[in-house]
């Protein structure tokens, strides 16, 4: 159910006024059972991997809490007995069991995400070299790649980081947990969520507001105009040169290449302002993608501006825990390289991807050397 069918707006326009009719405090079920609805558009099938990754962090989340909760109460009533040096040693203990736990959950929700989209790259490329020394090829999964689970997961990921690091205590109700990894306007691209700032929205319910639906409107208008107007108006040139090359000259490649640009942007831009609106119709606020990336004085401000919410997540999540700039220039350049290589590798499954994560890797690196960047998250 794409955002510029009619098909999507007839399910959105019914599930505000049902949402609306609704008590408050059970307008949040509703809001999960839009969510497997539209995901069930695409592949009730597919939908189990969602399902897998809300259990794995549910479950995981429960587990690490109540680590730190045994900790806490054995160390306060405990605390006239214990020594300094004791305490400071069932601390590292708990850290430990914690890591491991951590460690588990990492393994499962990224594990499902690298069999499902990275298993068949890996075979294609151990099929190369099999074929250089004439050995028989291993055959491809046949799976096809879910909707939205590098979205899914990642959001996924970040709510059980940051319950491991006690910046705010799990979900005990595994169904709003459902929700907080499904909400439907967000699903297939984006932004990715943080608990702390989307979860209480989904959960608290809202009045019916005439302001904020006629924001969404606009948004969810604006956002139509980018993605039908401009971008597919624009991907008829650029497709006609690409696919055609040999017919065009060099006048027509660089028209192409720039209205690829357009293209790419106001695809991307406007779906994600149509989320933005069709969540704002609920009453719910959701961060904000893009700031005009396209005026950016330099590649390390262009990804302060372009996919806002990966940016951030690959800072929070990659870059700072690698060390950030809190560390030699060496290592510091170490991690600028490692996480625009995932970044890479989120992208998709391809050997592009990987060079186009280490060539913007590498234009951070010399901006950085060259003084170029502004301050940064440490």
């Amino acid at each position: 159910m794409s955002f510029t069918t009619v098909a999507f707006f007839v399910f959105l326009l019914a599930g505000i006024v049902v949402y609306y009719v609704l008590p408050k405090n059970v307008q949040w079920i509703w809001l999960l059972i839009l969510s497997y609805i539209y995901y069930f558009t695409f592949s009730i099938k597919a939908s189990l991997f969602m399902v897998f990754a809300t259990v794995t962090i549910y479950f995981g989340g429960i587990w690490l809490q109540n680590i730190q909760n045994t900790g806490d109460r054995y160390l306060k009533d405990n605390k006239e007995t214990l020594s300094r040096e004791d305490k400071k040693a069932y601390k590292e203990s708990l850290r430990r069991k914690k890591r491991w736990v951590l460690f588990l959950i990492l393994l499962l929700d990224f594990g499902m995400l690298a069999v499902v989209k990275y298993s068949n790259f890996a075979i294609e490329n151990i099929n190369s070299v099999l074929g250089l020394i004439g050995k028989e090829p291993i055959g491809l999964l046949g799976m096809g790649l879910p909707l939205g689970i590098s979205f899914f997961t990642f959001q996924s990921v970040s709510y059980a980081i940051d319950v491991y690091q006690g910046k705010y205590e799990c979900e005990k109700n595994i169904f709003k947990m459902g929700l907080f990894v499904s909400f439907f306007p967000q699903l297939l691209q984006g932004p990715i969520g943080r608990y702390d700032r989307l979860g209480k929205q989904l959960y608290s319910g809202h009045s019916f507001n005439l302001k904020n639906v006629e924001y969404g409107l606009q948004r969810i208008g604006w956002g139509l105009f980018k993605k039908v107007v401009i971008a597919d108006r624009a991907a008829v040139l650029v497709l006609n040169v690409f696919n055609n090359y040999e017919a065009y000259s060099g006048f027509h490649y660089i028209m192409a290449v720039l209205m690829y640009s357009v293209d790419l942007y106001m695809d991307f831009s406007g779906g994600i302002d149509i989320v933005i609106g069709a969540a704002q119709m609920f009453g719910i606020k959701m961060d904000e993608n893009f700031r005009q990336p396209y005026f950016s004085k330099s590649i390390g401000e262009f990804w302060r501006r372009w996919h806002i919410s990966l940016s951030i997540w690959l800072r929070d999540y990659i870059y700072i825990p690698l060390g950030g700039s809190r560390c030699s220039k060496l290592k510091n350049h170490w991690n600028i390289y490692v996480t625009f290589l995932v970044s890479g590798l989120w992208h998709g499954a391809n050997w592009t991807f990987l060079f186009w994560g280490i060539l913007h890797g590498l234009f951070q690196s010399v901006e950085k050397l060259l003084g170029l960047q502004k301050s940064e998250a440490k």
